[in-house]
């Protein structure tokens, strides 16, 4: 358990204890009968209180500002630029590219020192901004794709891996990390912006909140997640009519 969290939970639980003390002590001045199942409750309060707090937070911020917020739809976007695949094509952009929903991404590749694992699995050599897209079996340009995928070198199609100096796309997705809220909850936004006029054109917000100290004891990961982070936003919001008859002719290649 971290510290903001052990620290947030033994205030708690030293609220509870005071709570609790205040309460037995009122109940013996004014001599009133503690309820049969008075110390079950206040022992399930101990155990409890901090996912009791975290799941009516959870609610209360999800309700108000979670969700999915689609403002505009746009088509015959053959491409978008991905501010959060700074590791290169990962296997999201991988899926948009070999299923045709999109010609091209465009991502600006973080330092390789800032990075985990080999640069050339996500297929780059090197950092900067660079273009990912569909183009037919045999480009020189597809050459990390091949080595890291050799069962794929007879298919119609690779990824080519591009270094650019100017980004094509007009369409921007950012995908921020969890930030806290309040203490246990977390919250996580998904943003596809118009470059050319700044306008937000859809937003997927999440909340989350770890499922009380008992069982991020018992297993250190424990979530409960309010609106499930949305991968399908972009295909919800940007399409790309030319890739749909794309996939339909490689497809009818295949038969």
């Amino acid at each position: 358990m971290n510290s903001s969290i052990l620290a947030f939970t033994l205030k708690g639980f030293a609220v509870c204890a005071v709570l609790t003390t205040a309460l037995v002590i009122y109940m013996r001045i004014h001599k009133i009968k503690r309820p049969k199942y008075f110390y079950a409750a206040v022992l399930l309060l101990f155990f409890s209180w901090d996912n009791i707090y975290a799941n009516i937070a959870l609610y209360y911020f999800g309700l108000k500002d979670g969700g999915e917020h689609i403002y505009k739809v746009v088509e015959n976007v053959d491409g978008y630029y991905d501010e959060g695949c700074e590791l290169g094509c990962d296997p999201v952009c991988k899926e948009r590219l070999e299923t045709h929903k999109y010609q091209f991404i465009e991502c600006n590749v973080a330092p390789f020192k800032t990075i985990y694992g080999p640069p050339s699995k996500f297929y780059v050599e090197q950092p900067g901004l660079h273009r990912f897209s569909l183009v037919e079996k045999g480009s020189p340009l597809c050459k990390l794709y091949y080595k890291d995928n050799p069962k794929k070198i007879n298919e119609p199609y690779c990824i080519a891996s591009e270094r650019i100096d100017k980004l094509k796309s007009r369409y921007l997705y950012h995908s921020y990390n969890f930030e806290k809220v309040v203490p246990f909850i977390m919250k996580a936004t998904s943003v596809i912006r118009d470059m050319e006029t700044g306008e937000e054109i859809a937003r997927a917000t999440i909340f989350q909140h770890h499922a009380g100290w008992v069982h991020y004891l018992y297993d250190g990961t424990g979530t409960v997640a309010l609106y499930p982070r949305d991968f399908m936003l972009r295909s919800k919001v940007l399409y790309d009519t030319s890739s749909v008859r794309l996939r339909s002719r490689g497809a009818a290649e295949k038969c």
